[in-house]
């Protein structure tokens, strides 16, 4: 990643921001997301993942948590804040603001200040979150470092067969199989996207 451009790192990011979107989108509860949470969920995507960051769990940190939010926007460097100026302004949005006072003859001016996160704005997401975290496997999946994952283009180049199993108990319901279907198809076209940008015709 760090021999990556910043046109490529916003690039990788913007997949991976999309592939987030479609897994996100089919967990199916309450009312589907508004343009204006996908808003939020794709400006945090984008910003998380263009420094590095894979999980899921480090999107959602910067959606509720102000000083998490600020900390990954003080992350990123110049040109990247350039780039993503209207991701860093949509997020900005979230938080919630002291009143603040004026000065007296008796107090100090007290300056209005970021205090916590305006959940109201975001509860469909969280919603969708809260039911990954339902299930065992898939919070083990949310909360997990993808240092360790299987790295999907390195198989396709090597035209390995890439085979998923299941086991029945541990994915009961028909919408837990449809978030882990939805997850490894994104998967695999994101891998596929990366490694079409390795060559300019790939090996079949």
């Amino acid at each position: 990643n760090d021999k990556m451009t910043t046109y490529e790192k916003l690039n990788l990011a913007s997949l991976q921001s999309q592939q987030l979107m479609s897994l996100i989108d089919s967990i199916s509860i309450g009312d589907p997301l508004s343009s204006r949470m996908r808003r939020f969920l794709n400006a945090a995507a984008n910003v998380t993942f263009s420094l590095g960051f894979s999980s899921v769990k480090n999107v959602v940190e910067c959606l509720e948590d102000f000083s998490k939010r600020e900390k990954y926007i003080g992350m990123l460097n110049i040109e990247m804040k350039e780039h993503l100026q209207d991701e860093i302004k949509t997020l900005s949005e979230l938080n919630e603001w002291s009143k603040g006072k004026k000065a007296t003859k008796t107090t100090e001016e007290e300056v209005p200040q970021i205090i916590g996160t305006n959940l109201s704005k975001i509860e469909h997401i969280l919603d969708r979150i809260g039911t990954l975290r339902e299930n065992f496997v898939l919070k083990y999946m949310y909360q997990k470092s993808p240092q360790d994952n299987i790295d999907f283009v390195k198989c396709l180049e090597e035209g390995k067969v890439i085979i998923i199993q299941m086991r029945e108990a541990d994915f009961p319901t028909k919408m837990l199989k449809n978030i882990l279907i939805t997850y490894f198809i994104n998967k695999i076209w994101l891998s596929a996207q990366l490694r079409g940008k390795i060559h300019n015709k790939p090996l079949r």
